[in-house]
């Protein structure tokens, strides 16, 4: 059983090179070699999204809308999207708070000053990944430059 597992996991990696050789997905924080296949693999070609809103929506991870008459109340995430995709950017965002600084500030932002649950606050972070990927993707550069070399903290 352990052989099988180990030869799945070299055939993801082996497809995931195949599908993003400058692994720049790979690059994201709290990325590993199989979220990485899977994230890739659920998203496809970034370039089919009209823009970052558009991808976003996809994974279902944006809030819901819920308006009446002189009231509009976001709610928690849509669903609508991939189920897959979903899962592995939470995970991934998951893992990102332990290993990145600028994302550990950012969920800590959330839990404390907000209030957040850290469900919540883990959605919201997986939002922050995915846009991070999809945006990098279409510049051919590395998640994890991307937002240091625009200044941003």
């Amino acid at each position: 059983m352990s052989e099988q597992i180990a030869l799945l996991d070299r055939r993801i990696k082996d497809l995931y090179t195949e599908a993003d050789p400058d692994r720049i997905v790979l690059s994201a924080p709290g990325v590993g070699d199989i979220l990485a296949g899977q994230i890739m693999g659920r998203l496809g070609d970034p370039h089919r999204f009209a823009n970052l809103a558009a991808a976003r929506s996809f994974t279902g991870l944006i809030p819901r809308q819920n308006s009446s008459g002189l009231t509009n109340q976001a709610g928690g995430p849509t669903k609508r999207g991939d189920a897959c995709l979903r899962a592995a950017l939470f995970q991934a965002a998951d893992r990102a708070r332990l290993v990145d600084p600028q994302i550990a500030a950012r969920y800590q932002r959330l839990m404390c000053e907000t209030g957040r649950h850290h469900t919540s606050a883990t959605c919201t972070i997986a939002t922050v990944l995915l846009t991070r990927i999809v945006s990098c993707l279409r510049q051919k550069v590395s998640p994890t430059n991307s937002e240091t070399s625009r200044g941003r903290p």
